[in-house]
């Protein structure tokens, strides 16, 4: 199992990278990788879509507009421009909200209450300490 990093010390986590690859948390996956696995999940899904790796980018903006951001709020986060709008197809498929039992919580995301009990307690390294910008 992939050791969790220590998130009350930023650098210890700062270069830890989401899609990683297999022998280096600070090492992106590469974009093949990255289109092989999503590739494979949506073949096993049997879900169809022309785009890959970009296949879930229009989902932020709309739960910005869920939210009630405003299409220029969205354009100017999201970088799209007019015609991307225009043609934006928004939808959204309903789904059940389930929040997973505590155990289960807490076996997938171990080191979250010791983190946030150091939060609340302001000695977190990023809390405690005065950032230089």
């Amino acid at each position: 199992m992939e050791t969790i990093p220590d998130f009350l010390m930023p650098e210890k986590w700062y270069d830890v990278k989401v899609l990683k690859s297999a022998k280096d948390a600070a090492t992106a996956m590469t974009y093949r990788a990255h289109y092989d696995a999503t590739v494979k999940a949506f073949t096993a899904l049997g879900m169809h879509s022309k785009a890959k790796t970009h296949a879930a980018r229009g989902s932020g903006a709309r739960m910005a507009e869920l939210a009630g951001a405003t299409e220029s709020q969205i354009r100017r986060l999201g970088r799209w421009n007019t015609s991307a709008m225009e043609d934006r197809r928004t939808f959204v498929l309903e789904r059940a909200v389930h929040v997973p039992p505590d155990h289960l919580q807490h076996e997938v995301f171990p080191f979250v209450e010791n983190y946030m009990a150091a939060y609340m307690k302001k000695s977190a390294y990023h809390v405690a300490k005065p950032v230089d910008f």
